[in-house]
């Protein structure tokens, strides 16, 4: 028997298989898998960052809540969870200064002096920009004293 292959048209014509050659398998260029590489690995590694931005996002919520609840010390405790994560948080550092100024004022009242929270919010607003809402919340609490450390610039 002979090992060319052949098949029927609707011609009736037999084809010989053997005189084609197959199409060369496709090779992407190497940047191309290189660049492949990258995204696949980026893609991988905001996968893993993901849930814990999710549970600071929901701490900040949880955080807000509570200073909205006069619940002052709870709310600084998880704005200080929520800096351990992510330490560039801009959300966490208003909020952990807006409660550290109202812990502050509840301390003013009791012992009059040296104030240790007051301290603590001026720090966690070094280096940050504050927007005009921003800056109106921080104020609302912020003793009148402590504007002057503040530029003249607002937004």
């Amino acid at each position: 028997m002979d090992n060319k292959k052949t098949t029927n048209n609707s011609d009736q014509q037999k084809i010989n298989w053997d005189e084609y050659t197959p199409l060369p398998r496709h090779r992407y260029p190497f940047f191309i898998i290189l660049l492949g590489l990258i995204v696949i690995s980026c893609a991988t590694y905001a996968f893993m960052l993901f849930p814990k931005y999710l549970i600071a996002s929901k701490k900040i919520q949880d955080a807000y809540m509570a200073y909205r609840h006069e619940h002052y010390l709870e709310s600084f405790f998880l704005y200080q969870e929520v800096l351990e994560v992510d330490p560039s948080s801009k959300a966490a550092k208003i909020g952990g200064a807006e409660t550290s100024f109202a812990l502050g004022r509840i301390e003013e009242e009791s012992t009059p002096g040296n104030n240790f929270w007051n301290s603590i919010a001026m720090r966690q607003l070094t280096k940050i920009t504050l927007d005009s809402h921003q800056w109106t919340r921080i104020k609302k609490v912020m003793p009148q004293d402590f504007e002057q450390y503040f530029g003249n610039k607002r937004v």
